[in-house]
């Protein structure tokens, strides 16, 4: 149990280090990679494509080595196991950024199940997969050595799978042109697109690095695991961002607001409909899911069901911060998901001391719905979109 909190505790910290190191670039890409494509402006694609690439490796490199001397600066002041996870998982900050970098370009280019591959078939269900034979045919006892070195071997074969993917669906007119540059533009837009990430991951991870600062470790690896299960709510939702970000960005470029209203609420339905049957599995049987963990597990089937409900809401309002980012108001965006970050982690100093996991889990919960209203209500105003499962409603 401590040495999953330990693991959990370190892949935050490298998730975090990811996010920065990426500088708001993917966003940006597959929006203004959607829009080119409809104008046809190859030079300015291939020119976005370069300039993120030149910024974002060489600032992933150094973002490393920097959190490698601070990691040994602080060996001798906290838990010397967590800071070697860390140490051992920063390659992984690298790796990954190159990854979301040639996602972000097919996603663009609506090369959407390609995209995906890498990331959320290798490197993530892979490693569950490796892990899952480990334990189960070879009777291997899992230490957290071999979850890191199974976490980074997994990595780097989604890597290169990622580079012969993206290498091999470019289009052929992005070699026959000389790149153009928007830079100032293109650097401010990135720059809110990390903010917003930046703020999304307070959301998200802001619970597990406070339930570190007050609980014990044992914890943390508890809640990873509440998480993980009501990610599963959620899921359905994560993968239909992915499918509509460039179909978004594309028909709003074209000014089609018909048919933009028409996909966000034929496509809410669906996700609406597609995540009940987990959210009321889960609601049942989440402590049976817990149990997968370990019997321990089960002590986070209430922060499980707060938390699930917390990722309906969230499903319910649909794509509200995909609308905004990729009709070219992230500005709003950031601004919504930052009120709620700041309920967040107010409302988790309260009750995590007050209530443990739970108390974490009704943070995220309330901070869910808060920048969900927010964001929903942004979309109308700038765009007149209705993004809610209900679809268009008429107030007159």
């Amino acid at each position: 149990m401590e040495k999953y909190g330990e693991y959990s505790y370190a892949i935050t910290v490298v998730g975090i280090l990811t996010m920065l190191s990426v500088l708001g670039f993917p966003m940006l890409i597959v929006r203004e990679g959607a829009k080119n494509i409809v104008n046809e402006n190859w030079p300015l694609l291939r020119g976005l494509i370069r300039l993120s690439h030149f910024v974002v490796i060489p600032f992933s490199l150094l973002l490393s080595l920097l959190a490698v001397i601070l990691a040994l600066e602080i060996d001798d002041k906290s838990n010397s196991s967590i800071v070697i996870a860390v140490i051992s998982l920063l390659p992984l900050v690298v790796v990954s950024a190159a990854i979301q970098l040639q996602a972000s370009v097919l996603q663009g280019l609506k090369f959407i199940i390609a995209s995906q591959i890498p990331s959320l078939i290798i490197q993530r269900v892979g490693f569950i997969v490796i892990l899952f034979l480990l334990v189960f045919f070879w009777q291997e006892k899992v230490t957290l050595f071999n979850v890191i070195a199974i976490q980074i071997s997994m990595s780097f074969v989604a890597l290169i799978c990622s580079y012969i993917m993206y290498k091999t669906r470019l289009p052929k007119q992005l070699g026959l042109t000389s790149p153009s540059y928007n830079t100032l533009s293109w650097i401010k837009s990135a720059a809110t697109f990390l903010l917003i990430s930046g703020v999304y991951l307070i959301n998200k991870q802001t619970d597990i690095l406070m339930i570190g600062f007050y609980l014990e470790p044992s914890k943390i690896g508890i809640y990873r695991a509440v998480i993980q299960g009501s990610d599963l709510v959620v899921l359905v939702l994560i993968v239909g961002n992915l499918v509509i970000q460039p179909h978004i960005a594309s028909l709003y470029a074209k000014g089609d607001t018909v048919k933009l209203q028409k996909l966000i609420t034929r496509t809410a339905r669906i996700i609406m409909l597609s995540c009940l049957p987990m959210f009321i599995s889960l609601l049942f049987f989440g402590d049976y899911f817990l149990t997968l963990f370990g019997n321990e597990f089960i002590d986070g089937t209430k922060s499980l069901t707060i938390l699930a409900t917390g990722q309906l809401v969230n499903v319910f309002f649909g794509s509200v911060g995909v609308v905004l980012s990729m009709a070219g108001y992230e500005r709003d965006t950031l601004y919504g998901v930052a009120i709620a970050a700041i309920v967040n982690i107010v409302l988790n100093m309260i009750y995590i001391p007050e209530w443990g996991i739970e108390g974490a889990a009704f943070a995220s919960s309330v901070s869910l719905v808060i920048w969900n209203i927010i964001l929903a209500g942004m979309v109308n105003y700038r765009t007149g979109l209705h993004t809610t499962a209900l679809g268009v409603i008429r107030l007159k």
